[in-house]
């Protein structure tokens, strides 16, 4: 893999156009079977990506398109994201769009765009996956929490996800909901319900998932999406898989959410 093959200077651009061409070295061939592949910016990125029309023509170019929200979402379940952050991900899926697939006169003030001068800090996979360490540090950091964020996923996205985060602060404890899950108060809004439906399915494990499960039978009366968001989440994660499928509680409810799909 010939990472930023776009920035290459001429001379090694020159030597590497051999291994993409004929698969070899200088005279030391390549293993059979090996793919040679690179990666780099598009040219509107205005970074210093510049290859050459002979280089070009010795390659297939393919442009790789952002990441969905739920796919993003998947890999955030698994990485230990804030679900503060992926709350916000759920609520503002256009941060992942990319401004060469948007139209010119699309406002999106959440992502890279050359084209309005929006270059520095923005959302992207990365910067959310930085978010989430701030986000989860906001104790210590205070009142610079929004400032730290404003300056890794721009201003816009940093004042809504603080929202959230103001939002999380106000919701049960999870050992509350453990304890009593029948009481424990449901959180009011789409955004709250989101947080909590992450953050449940981030620290269920198999001595508190039957209290989780009954609570989240009484979320699934007033927010469906919240219930269908915590199941996919707690389904996606391979290390609570086999907890979950061996929950009554669980595949009961799966069971009712599968006929919607």
């Amino acid at each position: 893999m010939l990472d930023e093959l776009g920035k290459a200077s001429r001379p090694v651009l020159n030597m590497l156009l051999p291994v993409i061409l004929e698969h070899r070295i200088g005279d030391v061939p390549l293993p059979t079977g090996s793919i040679v592949f690179g990666t780099t910016n598009l040219d509107t990125d205005g970074v210093g990506d510049n290859i050459p029309a002979h280089a070009y023509n010795r390659m297939t170019v393919v442009n790789i398109a952002n990441p969905t929200v739920d796919e993003w979402l998947n890999w955030a379940s698994n990485n230990d994201i804030a679900p503060e952050v992926m709350a916000f991900a759920k609520q503002y899926p256009q941060v992942f769009d990319c401004y060469a697939d948007s139209d010119k006169d699309t406002k999106n003030p959440y992502i890279f765009n050359p084209m309005n001068g929006n270059v520095r800090a923005f959302c992207s996979p990365r910067s959310l996956a930085k978010a989430s360490n701030i986000v989860k540090q906001r104790d210590i950091l205070g009142s610079a929490t929004l400032t730290a964020l404003i300056g890794t996923v721009g201003e816009a996205a940093a004042r809504d996800m603080e929202a959230l985060i103001h939002l999380a602060d106000q919701l049960p404890l999870f050992e509350n909901i453990v304890r009593d899950p029948a009481n424990t108060k449901l959180p009011d809004g789409a955004g709250a319900m989101f947080i909590l439906a992450f953050m449940l399915a981030g620290r269920v494990n198999k001595d508190s998932i039957d209290s989780v499960m009954e609570y989240m039978e009484r979320v699934a009366r007033v927010s469906f999406e919240a219930h269908a968001l915590f199941m996919t989440t707690v389904c996606s994660n391979p290390s609570k898989v086999s907890m979950a499928c061996m929950n009554k509680k669980f595949t009961t409810q799966a069971a009712k959410l599968g006929k919607y799909f």
